[in-house]
């Protein structure tokens, strides 16, 4: 079962969301790093990323142009509490599927992550 990837080094904060989306029956597996991430991404393709825009050893957006070299498939959400006019320009032309500003609330921004995920055909 391919698994959704979150990458974050919000430990607290993607432990709740990997544990919202295993309870509707997702497979989760999480990264602190682009380093993890990236390793992770070599062991098996994700269904989907959903990646920090800052990270301890580089950017989201870092991660999204190498995702998009390899395979320009995977859906990838860039989900952030910047504002979405700070690197939306670039996230899109790196061929984000979607990017989600003010992620901080974690209930909310749980649905929110969620319903983009089963509107989507993926």
């Amino acid at each position: 079962m391919r698994k959704i990837l979150l990458v974050d080094n919000d430990i607290t904060f993607i432990w709740g969301l990997k544990k919202y989306l295993q309870r509707r029956g997702y497979a989760v597996e999480t990264a602190a790093t682009l380093a993890e991430a990236r390793e992770m991404i070599k062991q098996e393709a994700p269904l989907l990323i959903c990646s920090d825009l800052c990270l301890p050893d580089g950017s989201g957006l870092e991660l999204l142009a190498e995702v998009r070299t390899c395979n320009k498939d995977t859906p990838f959400i860039i989900a952030s509490c910047y504002e979405k006019d700070d690197y939306e320009q670039e996230a899109l032309q790196h061929g984000v599927t979607i990017c989600m500003p003010d992620f901080g609330e974690m209930q909310l921004s749980s649905r929110q992550l969620l319903l983009r995920i089963f509107t989507k055909s993926w």
